[in-house]
């Protein structure tokens, strides 16, 4: 019976010590070094260019959330402004076990102070979002799925409880 209890605790001991080195490895992790792969992803699936202009920040937790400030994605050329979309801030909670099969659900997005122009660019709708013209393959060679639960937009730090329009259960794939 003790070499059981002794193997048991062993195996529990090298579990923590795996799970603690996960957690430190994690914490030491600058988000913001993944910043040209993002920027990379994003234009290989849309054609567009996203400028991320603030630091990207990560929350580690079982619902890991992503926050990045100053956010434009590109419009269409020749559309009547440079950017179809902008966004003083973005937070997108994550789905932890969606992550460990290499699929990105975002449970919640919030958007603060969204500017999205909906416009025809040459006869073309600039909201339909197509993957870049030389793309073949994901940048990590692993096809990724976005799923996006529930989106809510503020105006300047106001929340449109009194009038909320979200969005529930999109998906693009």
């Amino acid at each position: 019976m003790r070499g059981w209890a002794w193997w048991l605790s062993a195996a529990a001991l090298l579990l923590l010590l795996a799970v603690a080195t996960l957690g430190i490895s994690v914490t030491f992790l600058d988000p913001n070094d993944y910043k040209p792969q993002i920027v990379a992803a994003v234009q290989q699936a849309t054609g567009r260019t996203l400028s991320l202009g603030g630091p990207l920040r990560i929350s580690r937790s079982l619902w890991p959330t992503i926050e990045v400030t100053d956010v434009t994605l590109a419009n269409l050329p020749g559309g009547t402004r440079p950017d179809l979309a902008r966004a003083e801030r973005i937070e997108a909670q994550l789905s932890l076990p969606a992550l460990l099969h290499r699929r990105i659900e975002v449970s919640k997005l919030t958007l603060e102070g969204p500017n999205i122009l909906f416009e025809f660019v040459g006869g073309k709708p600039n909201w339909v979002l197509e993957p870049a013209a030389d793309s073949q393959t994901f940048p990590s060679g692993i096809p990724v799925t976005l799923d996006i639960r529930q989106a809510h937009a503020e105006r300047h730090g106001h929340a449109a409880a009194a009038n909320p329009h979200p969005c529930r259960g999109h998906s693009l794939a």
